[in-house]
């Protein structure tokens, strides 16, 4: 039996796991940080002599507690930093700063050789990260997400309340609520769109456009011109990438 990556992505408001055998995904989950004990229950029963584990982190608050899991699994863990050297180019500056998921959504791109490529993870935040056509990572944009978004209205004004996270199928609000939802999320729709288009004109190349992330689904669905790739594991592919190709795993 050929020895098994389980890539884990902790992003700000959810742990996802995948299970690769010999490249192909064999089983996947998720575990929010209001759900005690679900890490484990999730991990029970896996053979650490099979599994190797490759760890993506952008909050380092549950780093320690997911440590403490695998190790007490036994299981063998190594983790993505952004400041690893990675088989292609890597052209932004202060790389310490550097979200080490965005790191593994462009080695996915390496790896598929999806180029020149607008990666867009909509998530918490949602960021947009540009492989050039030589395949090298340029640097990108941080905007807020969906929910970052309606929080702020909420707290930023008296009158004003959170929304949920229901899509508004209508673009004009005829109360407030609708108001709220809908300049939420035709907004950072829009933004999306918007950003897109303009990288396009700017650098005179037409980039594929790659959506990830929990948000990737509304976008995709409500996306106008090109049609962009829907790629939900996108960022496990790139921890996976990153794993086969420099991965050293400790205990």
């Amino acid at each position: 039996m050929s020895t098994q990556i389980l890539c884990l992505d902790q992003g700000n408001t959810r742990l996802k796991g995948v299970l690769y055998d010999g490249g192909e995904s064999v089983r996947a989950f998720h575990v929010t940080d209001d759900e005690p004990g679900a890490l484990n229950r999730e991990l029970a029963g896996l053979d650490p002599k099979m599994i190797r584990v490759a760890l993506c982190c952008v909050t380092p608050s549950r780093e320690v507690h997911i440590k403490g899991v695998l190790r007490e699994l036994g299981l063998p863990v190594w983790q993505v930093q952004s400041t690893h050297s990675v088989p292609f180019a890597v052209k932004v500056e202060q790389r310490g700063t550097l979200g080490a998921d965005r790191l593994c959504n462009v080695a996915a791109a390496w790896r598929e050789q999806v180029m020149p490529a607008i990666i867009i993870d909509a998530g918490t935040a949602m960021t947009l990260d540009i492989v050039n056509a030589a395949g090298e990572f340029e640097g990108g944009l941080i905007c807020p997400g969906r929910g970052i978004l309606a929080r702020a209205l909420a707290h930023g004004g008296e009158r004003l309340f959170e929304v949920g996270s229901q899509w508004p199928q209508e673009i004009v609000g005829v109360n407030t609520a609708d108001a709220l939802a809908a300049g939420v999320s035709w907004g950072l729709q829009s933004a999306a769109e918007g950003l897109v288009t303009r990288l396009n004109e700017e650098r005179g190349v037409e980039h594929e456009v790659i959506l990830t992330g929990g948000d990737a689904p509304s976008l995709a669905e409500r996306w106008r011109g090109g049609k962009p790739r829907l790629e939900p594991d996108w960022t496990m592919r790139g921890i996976l990438t990153l794993a086969t190709d420099i991965g050293e795993w400790r205990r």
